[in-house]
This record gives structure tokens, sequence and C-alpha cells, in this order.
């Protein structure tokens, strides 16, 4: 994604998520938001469709989204011609009610899968790690060969096997 369209993306996303008072009321608007981009799926096409004017998209988006928050937002997208931004708000949206609960999200890449004691402990050392309440979810990698992998936002901890042979090669080449 260009940077122009994340930083609008932002942009339109803190100013959806400010409408809302507290955490729950956030977390109900972008369910909202949810609902209402699940609902255009059938007529994206139209809504996309620059040739056809916002006055004979209006009455459509009401008919099949209703009139709640997440409805008129997307509307609004759709008249402000930034419908395209749609799901990287969603992406940012979540990231700003993440925020408000004081939760991160952390994928785990291992080789095999994890047992639930497994996931656990790992659960408890990264949240230590990180000070803060995690969402984690867990998905398997042959290819690492072995050890996990850590992602959370734009920080990855590489404690795989195929991740240290990566980094001995490049020390080798140098």
């Amino acid at each position: 994604m260009k940077a122009q369209n994340l930083y609008l993306a932002q942009k339109y996303a803190k100013a959806f998520d400010s409408c809302a008072k507290n955490t729950q009321e956030a977390a109900s608007n972008f369910l909202c938001y949810q609902k209402a981009l699940k609902g255009l799926e059938q007529i994206k096409d139209i809504i996309e469709n620059p040739a056809i004017a916002f006055n004979v998209k209006r009455p459509l988006l009401d008919k099949v989204l209703g009139q709640d928050i997440g409805a008129r937002f997307i509307s609004l997208l759709v008249e402000e011609k930034r419908f395209s931004l749609a799901s990287a708000i969603e992406r940012e949206l979540l990231s700003l009610l993440d925020k408000r609960q004081n939760l991160a999200r952390v994928e785990i890449t291992s080789v095999l899968p994890l047992d639930n004691a497994e996931q656990k402990q790992i659960g408890q050392v990264l949240s230590k790690y990180f000070k803060t309440s995690l969402n984690l979810s867990f998905k398997e990698d042959k290819n690492i060969l072995g050890g996990i992998i850590v992602k959370k936002e734009d920080l990855c901890i590489d404690g795989s096997i195929l991740g240290r042979l990566k980094n001995l090669e490049q020390a080798l080449k140098r």
C-alpha cells in the first residue's frame, strides 16, 4: 500500500474511532464497520464503479447496509471516493481498538503444533516481555526447521533454525 493511502487510512480510522466514548462503544462500532463491509460484498462492483454517480449508489447503500454508524461511515467513504481504503481502515481500527484494550496481537510460528501447556507457557513469557495482554495466534511452518518465530506488529524475533542458518550465511559472506 502506498504511504499516502496508509496515511489516509490511519486518519479515517482515527476519526471513526474518536466517535466512541469508551472501549466498549469502540468495539461495538468496529463490529458495525465489519458488518457493513461484509454486507457490501454482493454490490462491491457497483460501489467501486466510478461511472455510477453517488446519488444512484446512496439508496442502494441505505437498503443493503441500514443506518448504523458503520454503514454511515462506509457510505461516507463511497461518497468521498475513498472506498478503496476500506480494508486498510479496518486494519487500523483493529489496531486502535487493541491499543484501547491494552492488547497486542502476536503470531507464533513453529515447526510442529504446540500443545496447550506450551502455548500457555509461551504466552506467559511473552506477556511479561511485552508488558501487556496478548492475543496469541499459532501456526506451523515446516520450512523453519525448528525453534519459533514471534511476530508482533513490526517486530520479529526469529529463534528458528532457518533464521540462524541465514544469519550464519550472512556472517560468512562478510
